[in-house]
């Protein structure tokens, strides 16, 4: 079933609704924390720290043949406050789009909001399975700011402890839009995720992540982006990063390279 022209309030209703419901929940839903078997790195670096986060980030982008975008994001890790095994997040995007195409306007405003929650299962000190999933809201203030579309992801993976304060943590989502804009392009597609962490210091790390997005809705052309970040943590939960990237042979509307700061 698909919902031409999806109304914008509709996304914002949903996110007020559930933002409103955390004084509620934070009183009513404390889970059982099976976090003492882990060896978790509480420094805001280790995805299976559960703690509540605030994040700003900046992401810009060079497409090939696309122009570039620039986002400037708000990310609050467990917004809900729970305390155990599941992981609330949500991000808040401002999109700045330049197209760099004859005709199309240069655009700013809220892009698409998106929902991630997942749960860990420790079965050791060094492995911990993670599953969950993300919901993609189409919010965007105009069609280039966003996909037009509902977007669903499960998603499956695991972090393995390579000693007390690095990690190695496979992780694939599989992204299929189910509503929408009945004008704008379906989604269907598989995100291969792989982060490595070395630590330098107590202060500074690296984290590597290679990701490899497959377009099933689009001849399964395939995307290959490499990058890593390079924080340095001033305080437990207190980080800067700084994470450049770079597309491997990138088609058409792919990323060719790209800078994060955080």
């Amino acid at each position: 079933m698909h919902i031409k022209n999806p109304p914008q309030h509709l996304a914002m209703a949903l996110l007020i609704f559930l933002l409103t419901l955390t004084v509620t929940i934070q009183a009513s839903a404390q889970v059982k924390d099976d976090a003492g078997s882990e060896e978790v790195v509480r420094d805001g670096t280790d995805p299976r720290d559960f703690g509540r986060r605030f994040q700003l980030q900046n992401e810009y982008l060079e497409l090939k043949d696309s122009g570039k975008i620039n986002t400037t994001k708000v990310v609050i890790n467990n917004f809900l406050g729970l305390r155990g095994n599941f992981n609330p997040t949500i991000e808040i995007p401002l999109v700045y789009r330049d197209p760099s195409i004859p005709g199309v306007n240069t655009e700013f405003g809220l892009g698409d909001i998106l929902f991630r929650g997942y749960f860990k299962k420790p079965t050791s000190r060094q492995l911990t399975f993670i599953y969950g999933g993300e919901l993609k809201l189409p919010s965007a203030e105009e069609d280039i700011l966003g996909t037009g579309k509902w977007t669903a992801s499960p998603m499956l993976g695991f972090v393995y402890a390579l000693n007390k304060t690095d990690i190695f943590a496979p992780i694939y989502f599989h992204d299929v839009s189910f509503s929408g804009n009945d004008g704008r392009a379906d989604i269907h597609k598989g995100r291969f995720r792989i982060f490595v962490k070395k630590t330098i210091s107590k202060q500074f790390y690296i984290l590597g992540e290679g990701q490899i997005v497959i377009d099933y809705e689009n001849d399964n052309e395939s995307e290959f982006f490499l990058s890593a970040d390079f924080g340095a943590i001033f305080a437990e939960g207190t980080i800067l990063t700084v994470k450049p990237g770079i597309g491997i042979d990138p088609g058409p509307g792919e990323r060719e390279w790209g800078v994060t700061l955080s």
